[in-house]
């Protein structure tokens, strides 16, 4: 579970909001101050925002999980099981659960993330609702998504789990 969360993030934090997002933000500032000619980046710039509603689900779900790992104890999955026995198995993985909480941050770094979520989801309904205007306000919206965007990045790129597995 805990490597299905990591390419999970890794999806959503690098293949999609920096690759993608931040990417294809930075492109539309340089469209707007004539460095760049591309008469297609506003479609494309649409279409990154209509994409951020199903990315904001991926992410709110990877904090969801972060959040159910903080709650409550990792059960032993059968292959530790196996080699430690449920008492032993259960207890490690305690205590690793334990010392992920102690040094990760992790509610903090959790409710963080969800209010730069929030401020990304803003920024960008901002932008889609002023996508026709392409003044010099245009601009400032744009560069509000991608700070938003970058913030949002940083944040995940510190997110952990702790691990459900003993030896692996």
């Amino acid at each position: 579970m805990t490597l299905d969360w990591q390419r999970a993030k890794s999806d959503f934090n690098h293949a999609w909001l920096k690759n993608r997002l931040v990417v294809g933000l930075m492109k539309c500032l340089r469209v707007h101050s004539g460095q760049v000619e591309d008469r297609h980046a506003g479609d494309a710039l649409a279409r990154l925002i209509a994409e951020w509603r199903e990315m904001r689900g991926a992410a709110c779900s990877l904090l969801d999980f972060i959040e159910q790992r903080t709650a409550k104890p990792i059960p032993p999955s059968p292959h530790d099981v196996s080699m430690f026995g449920v008492d032993t198995a259960a207890f490690l993985l305690e205590v690793e659960r334990q010392r992920w909480l102690s040094h990760s941050s992790v509610n903090d770094s959790a409710s963080e993330a969800r209010r730069e979520i929030e401020d990304l989801d803003r920024a960008l309904s901002t932008l889609s609702s002023a996508l026709t205007s392409r003044g010099n306000t245009f601009q400032t919206l744009i560069e509000d998504c991608l700070d938003a965007g970058r913030r949002l990045a940083e944040r995940f790129s510190r997110l952990t789990v702790p691990r459900d597995f003993i030896i692996g």
